[in-house]
This record gives structure tokens, C-alpha cells and sequence, in this order.
């Protein structure tokens, strides 16, 4: 459950990024693209770690992955909306022990803003992140 936190460029939007991802590669990826568009980004290996993160201070957003081992993104977005109502929920899947159809529904249903599909470009990966943030 290791965390990290990049502060990089965060005066130039002032938006504080939570990302969650069991996969370190993908964790890497979208905090260094997040942090080069100016977001102050923090990262969590897992639900669990995450939601003792925002004790501390709310994110403007949070993007975490559906299928994650300790707390999965679906219980975890549940908690964010308990928690935290407004903040912005991205979340991400490439389906697996879901399976593609129905966890996008239920993402959806329970509380995420935006649902995208694993692989995501950078480019998708900003487009999206502006899209619910600015």
C-alpha cells in the first residue's frame, strides 16, 4: 500500500488529482502526464489506502480503477460519494473480473461521472480529466 505524492506545477491549475491503480506502471504514467498539464497529483495502490489519503484534504478528483485487490473501485466509489458527494469521480476498466458490459453500468450507476475504457492514451487521459475538472 504504497503511496506517493507529486506536487509538480500545482499553483498553475490549483486542481489536486487522486489516481488509484494497483498496476505501478499505470500509476506512474498518468501522475507524470497530470503533473506535465499543471495537477497536483497523488497516488494509492488500492481503495483502502486511498480513502485513508483523503482524510487529510479532498481531491478535485479521483480516477481509480474498477478491479483492484485489498478494496475495489466500486466499493471505493460508494465510499467516495458517502464521503466527499461533490468530487469528481473518473473511473477506469479494461473489464476484468467484471467483465466490460456491466461494470461500466454500474460504475455509472453508483456514482462515477465518467467511465473509460482501459487502454487509455494520454491524450484521452487529459481530454477527460478537463472534461470533468477544467
Amino acid at each position: 500500500m504504497q503511496r506517493r505524492t507529486m506536487r509538480v506545477n500545482e499553483a498553475a491549475s490549483g486542481r489536486r488529482l487522486l489516481v488509484i491503480d494497483d498496476d505501478a506502471e499505470i500509476l506512474m504514467t498518468f501522475e507524470l502526464v497530470l503533473a506535465a498539464e499543471g495537477f497536483a497529483v497523488e497516488t494509492a495502490r488500492d481503495g483502502a489506502a486511498a480513502m485513508s489519503s483523503i482524510a487529510a484534504s479532498a481531491p478535485d478528483l479521483v480516477i481509480l480503477d474498477i478491479s483492484m485487490p485489498v478494496k475495489d473501485g466500486l466499493e471505493t466509489i460508494k465510499d467516495l460519494r458517502k464521503r466527499i458527494p461533490g468530487v469528481k469521480i473518473l473511473a477506469i476498466s479494461g473489464g476484468g473480473m467484471y467483465g466490460m458490459t456491466d461494470v461500466i453500468g454500474i460504475a455509472k450507476r453508483i456514482g462515477a461521472d465518467d467511465v473509460r475504457v482501459k487502454p487509455l492514451d494520454t491524450e484521452g487521459l487529459v481530454t477527460a480529466v478537463r472534461g470533468l475538472i477544467g
